[in-house]
């Protein structure tokens, strides 16, 4: 990447594809989010950034794992970051995309 780095926690203006479709989508963090990611060992820290530069580019792909919640997170989607972190997101109003929590499956789910 040439010039600054993008600060992936910083809000996002993304155009989100889905099949020959493009339309634009914003990607926000949830203050507990940041926390929780800057907490994260490094090498998590940059398999987040990964995972999130493939949901950008392919909301679609199957390693993502991508799936709705139900129970006390009814309403929020996870993503699968590795074996064992996930991060968990909100859609608002189909053009927002708020990463709200990011840790182990018994950090979120208990």
């Amino acid at each position: 990447m040439t010039g600054k780095q993008v600060d992936l926690l910083t809000t996002l203006r993304i155009f989100y594809k889905i099949s020959n479709n493009s339309f634009p989508v914003i990607i926000k963090y949830l203050p507990k989010f940041k926390k929780q990611y800057k907490k994260l060992p490094t090498a998590f820290q940059q398999q987040f950034d990964d995972r999130l530069r493939l949901f950008v580019v392919d909301p679609t792909d199957p390693s993502l794992r991508i799936h709705p919640l139900l129970g006390k997170f009814a309403g929020y989607w996870s993503i699968n970051i590795n074996g064992d972190i996930r991060a968990l997101y909100l859609i608002e109003a189909d053009t927002v995309i708020v990463f709200a929590l990011i840790g182990t499956h018994s950090q979120l789910y208990g």
